[in-house]
């Protein structure tokens, strides 16, 4: 395992967006907000699987206009063109699923046919997890590319992804919020 410094050249964001066509995203995050998940709109289209657990408290509407990091992207003003962005990728690619108990950390698997790492700690779905806003959180963000950490962990995520029920109620009720926004 190795430290992320999530700032500068070594940001999830980047790590994230070095994944091939074909590739695999496997995510549970503590938050979601629309500015930081529509950082890869573009590419999320040509991938094959996209699997997200959220806790409801991050599927709420506040929670999707980001924290306070996320002001200056608020201030934009294109909050509406990147919902309906997010909403369009959510409909079409990402299995969702919502957990009724909050999660006390963030987990994003990634991989493609050349490699396969895992993200884990301070690095939810949000501008701020991904470095691309500033931060003042004291989280901690590891990667590991070893095949046998990957492996292990993945386990944990498919046990969580088969723990937490396919509540298609909580998924719509995400889903009209991001309408609502779009």
């Amino acid at each position: 395992m190795k430290l992320v410094k999530n700032i500068g050249e070594q940001r999830v964001a980047d790590l994230i967006k070095e994944i091939g066509k074909d590739g695999n995203v496997e995510a549970a995050t503590t938050e979601f907000s629309i500015f930081g998940f529509s950082e890869f709109i573009d590419r999320l289209g040509s991938f094959r699987k996209i699997k997200i657990i959220l806790p409801t408290s991050a599927a709420e509407l506040h929670s999707l206009w980001g924290n306070e990091s996320e002001r200056n992207l608020r201030n934009k003003l294109n909050a509406q063109k990147l919902s309906r962005g997010v909403l369009n990728i959510l409909k079409d690619k990402v299995e969702l699923r919502l957990s009724k108990y909050p999660l006390p950390q963030s987990i994003i698997a990634i991989e493609d046919r050349q490699s396969a790492r895992i993200i884990i700690g301070h690095c939810p779905l949000t501008a701020e997890g991904l470095g691309l806003a500033p931060t003042n959180a004291l989280g901690l963000t590891q990667i590991s590319e070893n095949h046998d950490e990957f492996t292990e962990l993945r386990k944990w995520f498919e046990s969580a992804w088969d723990s937490v029920p396919d509540d298609k109620t909580l998924s719509s009720a995400f889903i009209q919020r991001l309408e609502f926004l779009a």
